[in-house]
């Protein structure tokens, strides 16, 4: 008997049906491994970007939503701006000071950014309730304050129906928006153009309120990037009602 030498075979083994199979090499797997985690990276990357946009989308409109109701309420007020044809003949406030009726616009800077304040008489009342009235006069204010919590300012609005001329005190404050890094008001005079400050009980003036107040708010959104917008308001009545 014959013995024939075994010899391995190039041409792989015959399966069940008589169909000839080869496996994979090592460097075919390695291949493959390569391709598929290089894919996996590609999808993992462009997910972590649309998550990103879309984050990063939500605190833009968050942002911009801010300035839309701080700016809707800086409009209604200023647009119910008033001032007294008696205003040199004022008696002395409920509170035994001065009475006070027009616009004052105080320039304030520091290092952190501007902090302007704004003080006018308007008929854009809000009660305790935070209800609108039209029917009562109101020496309404905007100022910045630190926020205790974070960095920034809080934007503060406050409402006072005794009309006197302490105009950083009294009436009641309401909290317009946080995050704030800048407030700048401007004013607009048909002479002289766009002016820093403005005092309307001053002689200059003479118990006129600007045609209109160019509003600049600057918000830092929670990516702590900085976001500045700006609106002008148009006051319809710049000089008192005659009568």
């Amino acid at each position: 008997m014959m013995n024939y030498p075994i010899t391995p075979s190039n041409h792989g083994h015959r399966n069940t049906f008589g169909c000839v199979t080869r496996g994979f090499t090592l460097i075919e797997v390695m291949l493959a491994v390569a391709i598929l985690g290089i894919i996996t990276t590609v999808i993992y990357s462009s997910l972590i970007q649309g998550l990103k946009t879309v984050e990063e989308c939500r605190e833009s409109q968050e942002t911009y939503q801010i300035a839309r109701v701080i700016f809707d309420r800086m409009i209604r007020d200023l647009s119910s701006a008033y001032v007294s044809p008696n205003v040199k003949k004022a008696p002395t406030s409920p509170s035994g000071r001065k009475a006070f009726y027009g616009l004052i616009g105080r320039r304030f800077d520091d290092s952190q950014g501007a902090k302007d304040t704004l003080c006018f008489t308007s008929m854009a009342h809000l009660d305790t309730g935070g209800n609108f009235d039209n029917q009562v006069l109101t020496r309404i204010g905007y100022y910045l304050d630190q926020d205790p919590l974070q960095d920034g300012f809080i934007l503060f609005r406050r409402d006072n129906p005794v009309l006197d001329d302490d105009l950083d005190k009294g009436g009641v404050a309401m909290e317009l928006g946080e995050r704030v890094a800048g407030l700048r008001f401007r004013y607009v005079d048909p002479v002289q153009g766009i002016l820093d400050l403005w005092d309307s009980t001053s002689p200059e003036r003479n118990n006129v309120l600007p045609q209109q107040v160019i509003i600049t708010l600057t918000l830092v959104d929670r990516a702590k990037e900085k976001r500045t917008f700006e609106t002008r308001v148009f006051i319809p009545m710049t000089t008192a009602p005659v009568g």
